[in-house]
C-alpha cells in the first residue's frame, strides 16, 4: 500500500457520494499557484472513479504532453509524477525557471475529455539593468538632465529615486524626469 505523503490532503481518504457509478469527477479544481524561481513547482489533480482512464499533463502554452499515467513522456529531467491511490496526481518540476511560468492542464481520457487548468506565476527578485541605467550623468548647472532606469523582477519592481541617500528628489510627473531642485 502506496504511503501518503504529508501534502495529500484527507478528503482523498473519504467516501465520496455518488461514487461507484463509473463515471471519472474531479474532487477540487486545480489550483493557479505563485512561486519563486527556483523552487519546486507542484500542481494537484484529484479524480475519482478513473477506472481504466489515465491522466496525462500538459503544458498549455506549446500543447507538450508532460505525462501519461505515471510516465513522464518529456524530456525535461526536472518534471516528476507522483500518485496517491489512484485519485491524487501530482505534477512536479523541480528548479523553476521562468521558462515554467504558463498554464497547465490535468487531462482525464474520457470518451468527452475532462479537463482542469491551473496556471502557474514564477517570481524573480528586481534586478536593475546597469547597462540600460547608467549611474552617471554630468550636466551643465541649470540645464536639465534625464535620468532612467531599467529594472525586471516578477512582481515589476516599483523604482524609488534618490539623492546621495536621500530622498529628496521629487518627481514632477512619475512618467517624466522633470524634478524639482
Amino acid at each position: 500500500m502506496a504511503q501518503k505523503s504529508p501534502e495529500i490532503p484527507d478528503y482523498l481518504d473519504m467516501e465520496i457520494e455518488g461514487e461507484g457509478d463509473g463515471v471519472p469527477r474531479f474532487l477540487k479544481d486545480l489550483m493557479n499557484i505563485s512561486i519563486p524561481i527556483g523552487k519546486e513547482i507542484v500542481l494537484s489533480c484529484a479524480v475519482v472513479q478513473l477506472g481504466n482512464h489515465k491522466v496525462g499533463w500538459i503544458r498549455l502554452d506549446d500543447q507538450t504532453v508532460l505525462s501519461l499515467g505515471d510516465r513522464i513522456v518529456t524530456n525535461n529531467h526536472r518534471i516528476k509524477i507522483s500518485t496517491y491511490q489512484n485519485r491524487h496526481f501530482q505534477l512536479h518540476i523541480h528548479q523553476a525557471a521562468k521558462s515554467d511560468a504558463g498554464c497547465y492542464m490535468c487531462q482525464v481520457n474520457t470518451v468527452v475529455m475532462m479537463k482542469q487548468i491551473g496556471c502557474v506565476d514564477i517570481k524573480t527578485t528586481p534586478d536593475i539593468d546597469n547597462e540600460n541605467s547608467p549611474s552617471d550623468v554630468a550636466v551643465a548647472e541649470y540645464d536639465n538632465a534625464t535620468l532612467y532606469c531599467v529594472a525586471t523582477g516578477n512582481p515589476m519592481p516599483s523604482i524609488v529615486w534618490s539623492r546621495d541617500g536621500n530622498r529628496e528628489v521629487i518627481i514632477k510627473s512619475p512618467n517624466s524626469s522633470d524634478i524639482e531642485r
